[in-house]
């Protein structure tokens, strides 16, 4: 953004923050490590460096100081969560599954946990149990609309298009400017023969995301 927007913030206006930079979030991430070596025995400080090197793109960093965490504090939850999910990005399904397992034992109501675990159970193809998860998630919070999307995924596997749509249509009801969601209900409202409320839903997802593709469309 332009370094002249202005935001209003408690009653004064303040520019607004420029994205920092990849050699600031570096330096961020060197100060962090420091830190810790300087407290090599502190969950937090290695927790500090795990959220550091994310930001700074240093996916090893990131893993490995996750696993410190979790060495020096085995009921650290988010640090659990957050291995679960940098193994989803290497699509080590296994792995991620039990980090997932482990989060929402330590925290039965980690509604983010389990999200995330559908999504693992999805990739290892347990779409019934994706399902289970996903809805434990949004029992815990209802406006959850990453676990109503994957919901609405696993009921299109299972080939229950009915399901899939009620759930997309949750998901931009919670989030409107979600493009892949409205990308879905293109594909379930013409299954459903509804061939103008597919265009329409396609129209809206390339407003928002003209990159998306429609195969079948």
């Amino acid at each position: 953004m332009l370094a002249g927007l202005l935001l209003w913030l408690g009653g004064k206006f303040a520019p607004l923050q420029a994205q920092p930079s990849k050699q600031e979030l570096e330096a961020k991430l060197a100060d962090f490590q420091e830190k810790a070596k300087r407290a090599p025995s502190s969950a937090q400080a290695w927790y500090d460096v795990a959220i550091a090197a994310k930001r700074a793109g240093s996916k090893s960093t990131e893993k490995e100081a996750l696993r410190k965490v979790i060495r020096l504090d085995p009921k650290a939850k988010k640090a659990f969560n957050n291995l679960g999910v940098v193994y989803m990005r290497e699509r080590n399904f296994p792995k991620a599954l039990r980090a997932f397992d482990k989060a929402v034992e330590i925290d039965p109501k980690y509604e983010e946990a389990w999200a995330n675990r559908g999504n693992a159970l999805r990739g290892l193809g347990r779409h019934d149990d994706a399902i289970e998860s996903y809805e434990k998630a949004i029992k815990l919070d209802r406006s959850m609309s990453g676990a109503w999307f994957g919901l609405g995924g696993a009921h299109a596997t299972k080939g229950d298009l009915q399901k899939a749509h009620a759930s997309y249509l949750k998901v931009v009801k919670i989030q409107p400017k979600h493009a892949p969601a409205w990308r879905a209900l293109s594909y379930t409202y013409k299954a459903k023969g509804d061939q103008t409320n597919s265009d329409t839903a396609r129209q809206r997802a390339e407003e928002l995301n003209p990159k998306l593709k429609y195969p079948g469309l």
